[in-house]
């Protein structure tokens, strides 16, 4: 019953990783690098496709901040 367990969620997680809308190069980020994030819209529901441009917010508060 453990194996079937450990079985079905390394499946789930297999199917999860490769089934992502967001992408970014470099995979291992510090914080000194520049990332370039690459969203693909022929994955999840489809509602950006065709649209542009996209805006995201990250929601990072840092020392600057006024809020």
């Amino acid at each position: 019953m453990r194996l079937k367990t450990i079985l079905f969620f390394l499946l789930l997680w297999i199917g999860y990783s490769n089934a992502q809308v967001l992408t970014w190069e470099p995979r291992f980020v510090t914080d000194q690098d520049s990332i370039t994030i690459i969203y693909d819209a022929t994955q999840g529901n489809g509602a950006l496709a065709n649209v542009f441009p996209v805006y995201f917010h990250t929601g990072v508060i840092t020392n600057l901040s006024t809020a």
